[in-house]
């Protein structure tokens, strides 16, 4: 996923440091990052991504592809 959306010039990290997933997503929203993305063992398995846009609680599921095309269109209206 980092390398098709850094093919599509989104600026994105890959944090694979060995904290728990709730500390990274705590990190993430500290360093205020607008959207983070969460992929675990059921997303790789069907080619999904989880996301959480900036200060919200609300997790999200779309397909890659679908991802990608909503990116895309969130750094338009920026």
């Amino acid at each position: 996923l980092q390398e098709m959306l850094l093919d599509e010039n989104v600026r994105c990290e890959y944090d694979d440091g060995c904290e728990r997933m709730n500390k990274k997503i705590m990190n993430s929203n500290a360093m205020k990052n607008p959207i983070t993305v969460i992929i675990g063992d059921k997303e790789r398995d069907n080619k999904l991504v989880s996301y959480r846009k900036y200060n919200s609680k609300e997790t999200n599921t779309m397909k890659i592809d679908d991802f990608i095309k909503y990116i895309k269109e969130e750094i338009k209206k920026r």
